[in-house]
């Protein structure tokens, strides 16, 4: 049994996890399915937490360094911290990768699941000039929230899912749209997305949708000036990818992003991999 003091240290350590996570994916998405993402890593609970670390640092067995180190030995010969020295990031902050075309894969898993989990990915071009914030843009009316497309067609017209939403991953370049859906409306819900992947290309946006997915950002941005350690996470990750941007100017570059720019990158997208998950 922890003592008040372990405990207390444990509790610490977590939260450091917690701000782990939040950095290596700050600049990847703004909202994940609709929520922020700050709010959605703060919501995981300790095993969850332990098991999302050890993935970003692509370490099969690597555990978090939650016990007391005395000595620089330990340090020099404790296992897991030479792991993570010989290791290999996946990506570096504040680079984007570019993606070869490639045909589109279709993968289904089975597995013991009360719904299906239906994930397309998306291959965005990344030679658009001021990417970023017009894939941002696009991400939100494609699937950011609850006057998305994805929300509005696959969730509310035709009932094909319990959950609809995508989220925009900068270093990878990508777009993933996620729906929890019945087996059975597999066909009918994928596609149901294609269509409206369709109409954004075709350039059936309505401005009212483009000013909604900018308010949708701009608000998400500028909560994070209401709490000091979100604020402090925002500026120090922005230092640790080089790309310096104040608040003020982020919202400037967001509400600059026009119907054209929207509608080009709509058109520079391609599916890269369905996957499927179902019982």
């Amino acid at each position: 049994m922890k003592t008040e003091k372990e405990e207390e240290e444990y509790k610490v350590k977590m939260e450091e996890l917690k701000n782990f996570l939040f950095l290596v994916n700050v600049y990847t998405s703004e909202f994940y399915a609709g929520f922020k993402l700050s709010e959605v890593i703060s919501k995981l609970d300790d095993e969850i937490l332990v098991y999302e670390y050890n993935k970003e640092l692509n370490i099969e067995d690597l555990k978090p360094l939650c016990g007391f180190i005395k000595k620089d030995k330990d340090i020099k010969e404790n296992k897991n911290i030479q792991k993570v020295n010989e290791r290999k990031p996946n990506c570096i902050i504040g680079t984007t990768v570019e993606l070869p075309v490639q045909e589109t894969k279709t993968v289904q898993e089975s597995m013991q699941v009360s719904q299906g989990k239906l994930v397309i990915s998306l291959d965005v071009d990344s030679k658009i000039e001021n990417l970023s914030y017009v894939a941002s843009v696009y991400n939100a009316i494609l699937g950011g929230g609850a006057n998305s497309r994805l929300f509005q067609n696959v969730r509310e017209k035709e009932s094909l899912a319990y959950t609809a939403g995508s989220s925009y991953l900068k270093p990878k370049n990508m777009i993933f749209i996620r729906c929890g859906i019945e087996i059975q409306n597999y066909n009918k819900a994928l596609e149901t997305v294609k269509v409206q992947l369709d109409d954004l290309k075709n350039g059936k946006i309505e401005e009212e949708d483009i000013e909604n997915a900018k308010k949708l950002i701009i608000a998400s941005v500028k909560s994070i000036t209401s709490e000091q350690d979100t604020e402090i996470t925002y500026y120090y990750g922005q230092e640790l990818a080089g790309t310096l941007i104040e608040i003020s100017d982020y919202e400037n570059k967001v509400n600059a992003v026009t119907k054209e720019q929207i509608q080009e990158i709509a058109n520079s997208v391609s599916i890269n991999t369905i996957y499927f998950l179902k019982d």
